[in-house]
């Protein structure tokens, strides 16, 4: 059979001419039976991918070819039908018959735009086969159910995720990045018979975080997320747990890239549920000083990323149950750093319970690290996020966020939130000379005249 003997060619070569040779017999015999070279997929795939890295600009767009090909044939197989639903029902025989029409006689162009939409981040999955390398009209009207069925069950997930996460041992950015789109797609398809927390391909996708390449790290990121959403609540407990263990043991890992993870998961999955389930489990770290580090990082995104400027309205809306409950989920493990224990009393105006805290601190030794804390919250409250504007789409958080003013034009109404100035004259008094001590004196001298103001109109 030609199909094992090109492919040992193609595995032993490392000539370009060999390989672009093999690779254009490979599309070759995809455009007269891609379905007879579904089970060759696996090995393919370990042989096509470092390819597309090659020095040679044929041998790459040859290689692109294979692997455009090779995606757009699993794509249109059947999907796995969703559990609790019916088997999706085959197309009428009018629609089939124009398609192929449309189709037979010609080969369908190299869908590159068709791989992008793949690896991309929209989550839709397509409904039907497109007019690709088709049978005539008639044989696949025959029997439309049963043959793609038959396909379906040839392809050996197992051995194409084992050969998928191989590339990521490879030195070409390239490759890894190919890598991660097609195991994003062959999950958005068959779920069940992908990737999941309990195999052992989970550990290598953690693992490929500490990748120095950020295109690999976000695909990696989007790829678990995917899991994630097709997961039960135990088994994304289990990941937040094992992404946190990550970050204890790579601190370089949760110094350089922390951000970007974080901000990343938010983007993907809810970040109310990334928050609580982070914070739970942080509340019962044994390691303080990892703990203290990762409630740092933690509140940082929460107070700048703009993916959680919902997450942060929320937070200002302590006169509704769903603010209250998700205030006390985050401050009984935010205890770990007093700081950013501080900054989220700010955040959520709870300036009461911000100024007792500033009573312990007195009790505390500043340290370097919490002196830097505090100079950074200070150029925080000089920026725009304590600005507060109504979510759409909420209206109950909606009404009470109209309410809610600028923590800044707070400053106007001593006599309403006097809390809020004993908090900032408390900053004030523990941080030394500073840009910041400069910035937050001006701020506060900029509205005392308004303190005496109010204090004369009293009676």
């Amino acid at each position: 059979m030609f199909y094992p003997a090109t492919y040992s060619v193609f595995a032993g070569a490392t000539e370009d001419e060999i390989q672009l040779t093999a690779l254009r017999w490979i599309d070759s015999f995809f455009e007269i039976s891609p379905a007879d070279m579904l089970q060759f997929v696996p090995r393919l795939l370990s042989q096509v991918l470092p390819t597309l890295s090659s020095g040679s600009d044929e041998v790459r767009q040859a290689a692109n070819r294979v692997n455009n090909s090779l995606m757009q044939h699993i794509v249109s197989l059947t999907e796995d039908a969703p559990q609790n639903e019916p088997p999706k029902t085959s197309p009428p025989l009018a629609a089939v018959q124009a398609s192929g029409k449309e189709g037979e006689g010609r080969r369908t162009p190299t869908p590159v735009t068709r791989q992008a939409s793949i690896a991309s981040s929209d989550t839709r999955k397509p409904t039907s086969r497109p007019a690709s390398r088709t049978e005539p009209a008639p044989a696949l009207a025959s029997q439309p159910s049963e043959q793609t069925s038959e396909q379906t069950s040839d392809l050996d997930y197992a051995a194409a995720v084992n050969a998928l996460t191989l590339q990521f041992l490879n030195e070409n950015e390239a490759t890894r990045v190919a890598a991660l789109a097609w195991l994003i797609m062959l999950h958005r398809k068959a779920p069940r018979k992908v990737l999941a927390f309990h195999d052992g391909t989970f550990p290598a996708l953690l693992k490929t975080l500490s990748d120095p390449a950020e295109a690999v790290v976000t695909r990696d990121l989007q790829l678990l997320s995917q899991i994630s959403r097709n997961s039960e609540d135990s088994y994304f407990a289990s990941f937040m747990v094992d992404l946190l263990q990550l970050f204890s043991t790579d601190r370089k890992l949760l110094e350089g890239r922390g951000n970007l993870i974080i901000r990343q998961l938010c983007m993907n999955l809810s970040p109310e549920r990334i928050y609580r389930t982070l914070a739970d489990c942080l509340e019962k770290e044994e390691d303080i000083e990892f703990a203290s580090i990762m409630i740092q990082n933690l509140n940082n995104n929460l107070i700048t990323a703009p993916e959680l400027a919902d997450l942060r309205k929320r937070l200002r809306n302590l006169e509704t149950k769903d603010g209250q409950m998700f205030f006390v989920a985050l401050f009984r493990s935010w205890c770990h750093n007093s700081v950013a224990t501080f900054s989220l009393c700010l955040l959520a105006q709870a300036y009461e319970q911000a100024y007792n805290l500033l009573q312990i601190f007195a009790e505390l030794e500043m340290t370097v690290n919490m002196l830097i804390q505090i100079d950074k919250l200070v150029q925080l409250l000089e920026s725009p996020v304590f600005t507060c504007k109504s979510i759409p789409g909420a209206p109950e958080v909606e009404a009470a966020t109209n309410s809610v003013k600028d923590l800044r034009l707070q400053l106007l109404e001593p006599d309403k939130y006097p809390y809020l100035y004993k908090c900032l004259y408390g900053l004030l008094m523990l941080l030394p000379q500073s840009s910041a001590f400069a910035a937050l004196k001006n701020r506060l001298n900029s509205v005392s005249n308004i303190g005496l103001l109010y204090a004369g109109m009293r009676p």
